[in-house]
């Protein structure tokens, strides 16, 4: 709920900011979402096999904003690779593979392994 609205437009507005003050290039942009998928990783992994409901709730923080951060450099790429006028089926193409394996497989998956 409130957690994911928060983290949502905090996250998103960071990865924009951190985006223009490394320059904006496809290259910084690829590097920024590295660095944060890796920060990302341990504090998933640890979310898994923490008993501790504070660890758990900040390791979701954690990584719920990293991952919004994540959306502005990758739209940013994305708009930047395609041509003009096909930029809103592309957007609209990532928006609807982000919610395809997001939304839809991760729950039966995450079902499948508990």
């Amino acid at each position: 709920g409130i957690v994911t609205v928060l983290t949502g437009i905090t996250g998103t507005m960071f990865g924009g900011w951190i985006i223009d003050k490394l320059g904006g290039s496809n290259y910084t942009s690829s590097k920024a979402v590295f660095v944060m998928s890796l920060i990302t990783f341990p504090g998933a992994l640890v979310c898994f096999i923490t008993d501790n409901k504070i660890i758990f709730f900040f390791c979701v923080v954690i990584g719920e904003f990293l991952m919004f951060a994540i959306s502005s450099p990758i739209s940013g790429m994305t708009l930047s690779l395609v041509p003009s006028w096909n930029r809103s089926f592309a957007m609209s193409y990532q928006i609807f593979c982000i919610h395809f394996f997001g939304d839809m497989l991760s729950p039966i998956i995450v079902g499948y392994i508990s």
